[in-house]
């Protein structure tokens, strides 16, 4: 009878609880109410492990240990999370999540080349989005930008559009576009976010972070514009100034002359702060000492 009773546990209670500590992280992570929803997943999990270690089967273990490392790594207890994912591991070694909790680990205790290691390894046994967005942060830490938009574009694209870890991957990428300054994609990535999941739960995104990336293209067109224009007078007005500056420097120096010319070359190629420079040293060639 009690064979059957441990049988019965293992098949329905166990997973429920499994379930329920699941649903827990899940609202911490959509509410931001982490001191509560935390907590009341590691008492589901600390109650497995410690009440009921006896009866759970090693797939239920690896399962509760490396839930419960999840959750600390949320918490920001990086030595737990690393000692109950090492743990975790030794019960399965071809589980792609552990390695990711591990990975998170060393790179918050600053063991940056072990977390690589592990990485690759994740990458290896399951190259999905949770590998993908590892790989990304690693590698903008070892200051491979490019790299690192690569990744978690790729992160992206292994999600499914309207999962709540696609979005997830989503802000990220945004967050990186505008973190070097690539606007433009930022508020595309963002705004992808909202199609898909038109109440994403984070308020900053719709109410600050997009009405400020959209006011910053918008002046950035205007500005594109009214350069435009500058230099469609610039290019009306240079002819008359280079026939006026040729009398100037006819009788100068050999090495006076050619400098005008590298003067010139700079105007037709750079922007308006040395075209000004430009032309004031040209203007004073053709003055004396004794003029203003």
């Amino acid at each position: 009878m009690q064979v059957l009773l441990r049988h019965l546990e293992r098949i329905l209670w166990i997973p429920r609880q499994l379930q329920l500590a699941h649903l827990f992280i899940q609202e911490a992570r959509i509410t931001g109410a982490h001191s509560h929803y935390y907590q009341a997943a590691i008492r589901i999990l600390d109650d497995l492990l410690n009440i009921n270690s006896d009866k759970l089967s090693a797939d239920q273990q690896f399962m509760t240990l490396s839930t419960k490392a999840g959750v600390h790594l949320s918490l920001h207890h990086f030595q737990k999370n690393l000692t109950l994912g090492q743990e975790a591991m030794q019960l399965n070694k071809y589980n792609a999540q552990i390695y990711g909790l591990l990975v998170d680990a060393n790179v918050e205790l600053g063991r940056y080349k072990r977390a690589v290691e592990l990485a690759d390894q994740m990458v290896a046994i399951r190259p999905d989005l949770r590998s993908y967005a590892r790989i990304s942060y690693l590698r903008e830490i070892h200051g491979d930008v490019r790299g690192a938009i690569q990744a978690l574009e790729m992160a992206v694209a292994a999600g499914f559009p309207i999962y709540e870890e696609t979005a997830w991957a989503r802000l990220t990428l945004g967050e990186l576009y505008e973190r070097y300054g690539i606007e433009k994609e930022a508020l595309m990535t963002y705004e992808s976010i909202l199609q898909d999941r038109p109440n994403y739960p984070l308020p900053s995104l719709r109410w600050h972070i997009l009405p400020r990336l959209r006011e910053g293209m918008q002046r950035l067109k205007h500005s594109s514009i009214k350069r435009a224009a500058l230099f469609r007078k610039w290019d009306s007005t240079l002819p008359k100034l280079r026939s006026a500056w040729k009398p100037v420097v006819r009788n100068k120096p050999r090495a006076l002359q050619m400098r005008c010319s590298t003067c010139w070359q700079m105007i037709l190629t750079t922007d308006t702060i040395w075209i000004w420079s430009t032309l004031m040293f040209i203007g004073s060639l053709g003055r004396t000492p004794s003029q203003p």
